[in-house]
């Protein structure tokens, strides 16, 4: 059996990949350790169509009696895509585009307290979701390419063993 937080990546990447109703031939969510982010022509793979990579994070517990323990496990994500029109720099409606897309493909899915990821694993209540980096700025001027990095943080009460308490 994976390991909780090896589980939990894979769910918010199913999550985000189902809330996503328009997706293109080159897009996709992926549960990755070294994502293939290739931002210039001459570097292979060249980045094509918008993609979603979500990694684990680290993890925690901490006591709440004699026989339980609150398990706090940490996501990140990494949403990218490179603006593919030589014409110009990226235009403002299609900036808008990818922060939209993240806001309500990515935190919203995530971010939502009445979802659970898995089992009875639901979004911490005392750490705040975060949007890291909503774009980066050097990334777009240079590259052409939408960047953004988010922080989601998931809860789960356990035994000392780390069984689900359910």
């Amino acid at each position: 059996m994976a390991a909780r937080i090896l589980q939990a990546a894979d769910a918010a990447a199913a999550l985000i990949l189902a809330s996503w109703s328009d997706k293109g031939k080159h897009d996709c969510v992926e549960r990755i350790y070294a994502p293939p982010v290739s931002l210039t022509e001459d570097s292979q793979p060249v980045l094509r169509g918008r993609k979603v990579f979500v990694f684990p994070g680290p993890y925690a517990a901490s006591l709440l009696d004699r026989a339980d323990q609150w398990r706090t496990y940490t996501l990140r994500t990494l949403t990218v895509e490179r603006y593919t029109d030589d014409s110009g720099p990226p235009p403002r409606e299609w900036i808008d585009a990818r922060t939209e897309f993240v806001e309500q493909n990515v935190f919203n899915v995530l971010a939502n307290q009445s979802v659970e990821l898995i089992d009875q694993m639901t979004p911490a209540m005392d750490e705040r979701p975060t949007i890291d980096v909503l774009y980066d700025i050097d990334t777009l001027l240079k590259f052409k390419t939408f960047w953004s990095q988010a922080t989601f943080y998931f809860a789960e009460d356990t035994d000392l063993a780390g069984e689900v308490l359910l």
